[in-house]
């Protein structure tokens, strides 16, 4: 089961940081591969070009992991959506890094 963080949660966010009117469109692209993401987002610089909008992602990257690994996960995602490299950013593009699973308390 995937675990993501519901839009509820960054909602308030939104509703406290957006000083004027807007609209919220969610897209869960977990299962559609990278064909049907780079597909949505044709579409949706196509129907956003010369408008003033905001992008923003949210994903369950790292919660597994130790902090170290972790972050060395992140810095490599965030490199990959830096250089604007969406199959870099994909599962199958991201580079292999050695991230030890963190240890459950019990």
């Amino acid at each position: 089961m995937t675990r993501n963080i519901p839009l509820e949660i960054e909602l308030p966010f939104f509703a406290t940081s957006l000083k004027s009117e807007w609209k919220l469109l969610p897209i869960m692209g977990s299962r559609g591969g990278t064909a049907c993401l780079s597909s949505i987002g044709k579409a949706l610089a196509k129907v956003l070009q010369g408008k003033n909008a905001i992008l923003v992602a949210s994903t369950d990257l790292s919660h597994y992991y130790t902090q170290e690994s972790a972050l060395a996960f992140d810095n490599v995602m965030l490199s990959k959506i830096e250089a604007f490299d969406p199959m870099g950013a994909s599962r199958g593009g991201t580079p292999k890094i050695k991230v030890s699973p963190a240890v459950s308390a019990r």
